[in-house]
């Protein structure tokens, strides 16, 4: 399909209609969820908008449905998955596509896009995807990107993983990304986009071909939360003054859960750099009703206290958990020597006392009530 106005191929998920409307096996049949028999080799080229898209109402089929060896490429966006679930692409081009080679945001279940190629030019994207939870994000393997480290006259260069706040998840994980290829001299494979800086991203390089030092490590957004505890010596500026490549340096993500819907802030400190503290403000999801906390931290030893607002009194929570809940971007610990449980210690700061009765943390004694005298 070449030349529309606007889509190429899309998928009609609305309604059954037309003469399919009025066969008795299609009576309340709803389109969204119906099984893909065959998609294969199909062309979309020279759209205005989508070369291919699984939208309006998104595409959900109980069954994964496969779109192999398609070919989408001069269009402003290769392929656009929104409000879908349950789809693989395999095997397919996108080629020179204006704005993004897949445009990726506000699905339902994790769709994947492996064996495939992306070749892009200054400006452009490969995938562009947004924050979503992990039963959603994407999952890219054995998939290739060229083209996008010619410099435009400007000196920036393309984007062949692009993440930004296109409807963003309050709960969100990275993508996962594994066996992925790139120009031999890239100067960075991933874009950190805007209104993410008081989002965690970090997304592993597992063997240093997303970054023009060919060292692993991690991209991380600069903001003071993710970089704190970073050395920063090992850290330069991404594609641009919101990305940062740290090389040799091993992340993991935490989720504090104080047990508690009191309002707290928590307060980290490296046990072995003094200067090195930062208060976290709580991290709002719709899975809990307690105070939580998300902290992405470097391999160290930490202390953690909390405060309770609003008079910032200092209080170990009833019972504070914690979990590893998003393991890099392949859903294991990182493979790089990482923080664990027992890295992380908490309780009452440094010449504090614990009062059982209250679970505030006191400057002196605690009375015979264990509340704070």
């Amino acid at each position: 399909c070449a030349g529309s106005q606007n889509t190429g191929i899309w998928f009609e998920l609305r309604a059954i209609r037309g003469k399919s409307a009025e066969l008795s096996e299609n009576e309340g049949k709803d389109p969204n969820v119906l099984p893909l028999h065959t998609f294969k080799d199909n062309t979309a080229h020279s759209n205005n908008n989508h070369g291919m898209t699984t939208y309006f109402l998104g595409y959900r089929p109980h069954s994964e449905a496969l779109f192999e060896g398609i070919t989408s490429y001069q269009n402003r966006f290769g392929l656009m998955l929104h409000g879908t679930s349950n789809v693989r692409v395999k095997d397919a081009f996108f080629g020179m596509n204006t704005d993004s080679g897949v445009l990726y945001f506000g699905n339902f279940i994790t769709n994947i896009i492996e064996n495939s190629e992306f070749v892009g030019y200054c400006g452009t994207s490969g995938i562009k995807f947004s924050l979503e939870p992990r039963r959603s994000q994407v999952e890219v393997y054995s998939t290739s990107f060229s083209g996008y480290n010619d410099a435009c006259n400007s000196g920036s260069y393309g984007k062949p993983l692009n993440i930004g706040d296109i409807q963003s998840k309050k709960e969100y994980d990275m993508p996962i990304l594994s066996n992925l290829t790139f120009d031999s001299n890239i100067a960075h494979a991933l874009n950190i986009g805007t209104n993410l800086e008081n989002r965690s991203i970090f997304i592993e390089d597992h063997d240093g071909t997303m970054n023009p030092s060919g060292l692993p490590g991690f991209y991380v957004n600069d903001a003071a939360h993710m970089t704190t505890f970073i050395d920063t010596d090992l850290c330069s500026p991404g594609l641009n003054n919101r990305a940062l490549f740290c090389e040799n340096t091993c992340l993991r993500r935490i989720i504090v859960d104080t047990g508690s819907k009191d309002d707290y802030r928590m307060v980290v400190a490296s046990e072995t750099n003094s200067a090195k503290v930062f208060t976290f403000d709580k991290y709002i999801t719709f899975n809990s009703a307690n105070t939580q906390f998300d902290v992405v931290l470097p391999l160290d030893n930490y202390s953690v206290h909390f405060l309770r607002l609003p008079e910032q009194e200092i209080m170990v929570p009833p019972a504070v958990t914690f979990t590893f809940d998003d393991e890099t971007n392949l859903d294991d610990p990182p493979n790089c020597e990482h923080i664990t449980t027992a890295s992380i210690s908490f309780g009452c700061m440094q010449a504090h006392e614990e009062c059982s009765a209250s679970n505030e943390c006191c400057s002196g004694d605690c009375s015979g009530e264990g509340k704070c005298m």
